[in-house]
């Protein structure tokens, strides 16, 4: 993945060269001129680094790093400030987490130093935190989507405890259904997280590893699809179920078995027609293994959109805002898929629908003896690790 930079600043002579070398380099660069829409851009769609003028037209580049040095992910963001030929850094122009560069250096050894210092903050990072590579990329989705869900249940809750409005039943029904999708949304939402942060820190190769029996696959897809039933009820969808007999043993963690059907169902139903849909979900061996297909009749994925579905905090551009996810419910089940070297695919064709397919190995004894590396037992460690409190 690419890196993507955030100028700040309007400078007509030096920001064209700046995007020019940066381009060159396999940088994406984004230009704003000034810090109100920097700090807009850094909360929505945070960058990879920011690289700020000292003088803006809203407020100076000093006042814009700390800014947005409080607000997530950027603790986690490099921010660098252009300082200009004969402007100390004891003035004040160097607080903790900004790093300064030098203005008058030419175009091009100024991305070298910024280069450089990267590479520095990056490698005195690792220590803190082995084997996982969190960044702004996947913080920040995390962090709006976040505030997204909680804002829409604090709104609401505003709105019910405001002693000089009065509700009828019906209107109480519909906060109070605005409140549960919210609290469902946040719940999905850190789930994910702690998922993408275990396999990012090595924790879930670990539980993988330790697996000593068989899953119970008829279970765990019978569990999944009856959690379901709300949602399915909901949406006016019914769901058919076939699983096969005399299934190969597989030994996955259930957890991460079940995690992966219920990413695949809950967007299955998500994405059904709004009554009279069908998701069917089929279990069957196959050559070396077991393969799980979930398919729907909803409104089907671009065929252009169709390799990027898996990325995280991917969502499909032509989905109604009441039916976007968190984003992180593919890259949940691809990443643990991949986990037992399994594989995931599409086939959607849109307006018709969509059928996902999961195929995961069958094993013919007990996997192997837990690792030994140095990696977070837990997701709470790997958090702890990061120098993250929630």
């Amino acid at each position: 993945m690419s890196k993507r930079v955030l100028l700040v600043g309007d400078d007509p002579v030096l920001y064209p060269q700046l995007r020019r070398i940066l381009a060159a380099r396999s940088y994406q660069v984004e230009t704003v001129p000034g810090a109100t829409e920097a700090l807009e851009r850094v909360a929505s769609f945070p960058p990879t680094l920011v690289l700020a003028d000292l003088a803006l037209r809203d407020m100076t580049g000093v006042e814009l790093g700390r800014r947005v040095r409080q607000t997530p992910p950027g603790p986690f963001l490099p921010f660098f400030l252009l300082l200009p030929p004969g402007q100390e850094v004891s003035a004040g122009v160097g607080p903790a987490g900004i790093e300064v560069l030098d203005r008058s250096l030419a175009p091009e050894r100024l991305v070298d130093a910024m280069e450089e210092r990267l590479r520095t903050l990056e490698a005195s990072a690792r220590p803190a935190a082995p084997g996982t590579s969190l960044s702004p990329e996947l913080l920040g989705p995390f962090f709006h989507e976040f505030r997204t869900s909680l804002t829409m249940i604090k709104t609401c809750i505003a709105l019910l405890t405001n002693p000089r409005i009065s509700y009828d039943p019906t209107e109480l029904r519909e906060f109070l259904d605005i409140v549960r999708r919210g609290g469902d949304r946040i719940d999905r939402l850190v789930r994910d997280f702690l998922t993408i942060l275990k396999l990012e820190s090595g924790v879930a190769e670990r539980e993988a590893r330790q697996v000593q029996a068989p899953a119970d696959i008829t279970g765990a897809v019978t569990a999944v699809a009856q959690s379901l039933q709300p949602d399915m009820a909901e949406r006016g969808v019914t769901m058919h179920l076939s699983v096969d007999e005399g299934l190969p043993p597989l030994y996955v963690l259930e957890e991460h078995l079940r995690t992966i059907l219920e990413k695949l169902l809950h967007n299955a139903v998500k994405f059904s027609r709004e009554t009279g849909g069908e998701v069917t979900i089929s279990v069957r061996a196959t050559e070396g293994g077991v393969c799980f297909e979930v398919s729907d009749q909803g409104i089907g994925i671009p065929l252009e959109e169709q390799e990027r579905i898996f990325d995280r905090f991917y969502q499909l551009t032509r989905a109604g805002l009441e039916r976007q996810g968190t984003g992180l419910g593919l890259a949940v089940a691809k990443g643990l898929a991949e986990l037992y070297g399994g594989t995931i695919q599409v086939r959607s064709e849109v307006n018709v629908g969509s059928a996902f397919t999961v195929v995961l190995p069958a094993s013919a004894g007990s996997a192997t003896a837990p690792f030994e590396e140095d990696v977070p037992r837990t997701a709470e460690e790997a958090f702890r690790r990061l120098g993250m409190r929630f």
